[in-house]
């Protein structure tokens, strides 16, 4: 059996446009979830519905058709079929937007910031040794940033909950200035504030750009949603803490817009 992954052509996904995506996965789904299904699902649903389980779907499917199904596997299969975009969001702090435009959001390039960090921390200002920052550098290290590009699923959350992407730009200049801090306890990390302006770029991501394992996660916690949607008539919470890492640059045609916000919490001071 197959679903009706061809019944338009394919599009975005966008988060907060649950009911767009709740119809398409109902459509995409109505083969195997019919209301047969569904009343079955009603009498044996478990009390927690979690988005990286199904085994218990799986069985109540398997049972009805007398045909195992990954119901997981499924969805993911033709999510990829029917989506050729997502819609995720990049917060920063550029000296200038028109960069991003030319240049595309790009992976971290260690070399390149180690010797932007020289520039600030060296500086006349600041008057740090060239040794020291290298200490902080290695500290620091890029083991868990090099070559990576970082987008959310919800730029509300960019805003209000990971602020310090917009106040001070780079998370490795942030964590280089950190280790910079702790023998005076001056917060260095403000010097990073003095240049850019915070911005959110908005982002159609191919599909083929995101990790297989990082795709299964999302289309886990759409089926989740979209079963409890059914279930409970429970609307998706607009926002959402998923995060996208690409292992490549996002290329300027896939930045599809900007903007600046008025303000952002900042996690570091609770405001």
């Amino acid at each position: 059996m197959k679903g009706k992954v061809s019944m338009k052509k394919k599009g975005i996904f966008i988060w907060r446009d649950s009911k767009d995506w709740l119809m398409v996965v109902h459509n995409l789904l109505s083969d195997i979830m019919n209301d047969a299904v569904v009343a079955k699902v009603r009498q044996n649903v478990p009390e927690y519905i979690s988005h990286d389980n199904f085994l218990w779907l799986d069985l109540i499917i398997d049972a009805h058709y007398n045909c195992f199904y990954d119901i997981k596997e499924v969805i993911n299969s033709r999510f990829c079929q029917y989506y050729s975009h997502i819609k995720a969001y990049h917060g920063c702090r550029p000296e200038d937007v028109n960069s991003y435009y030319k240049n595309g959001i790009v992976t971290l390039d260690p070399q390149m910031f180690n010797q932007l960090a020289y520039q600030i921390f060296c500086s006349k200002e600041l008057n740090f040794d060239k040794r020291t920052v290298e200490d902080a550098i290695k500290k620091v290290g890029t083991n868990l940033r090099e070559g990576r590009v970082f987008l959310s699923l919800d730029d509300q959350l960019l805003v209000e909950e990971c602020g310090h992407y917009l106040l001070y730009g780079s998370e490795y200049l942030i964590a280089i200035a950190a280790v910079l801090s702790e023998p005076s306890g001056i917060d260095y990390r403000q010097v990073l504030r003095q240049k850019g302006k915070p911005t959110v770029f908005l982002c159609d991501v191919p599909i083929n750009f995101i990790k297989r394992n990082t795709l299964c996660e999302l289309t886990g916690v759409i089926l989740q949603s979209w079963l409890k949607y059914v279930l409970y008539n429970e609307i998706p919470s607009r926002q959402i803490d998923f995060t996208l890492t690409l292992y490549n640059n996002v290329p300027p045609d896939n930045i599809v817009g900007h903007y600046h916000p008025d303000r952002a919490r900042d996690p570091f001071y609770y405001y």
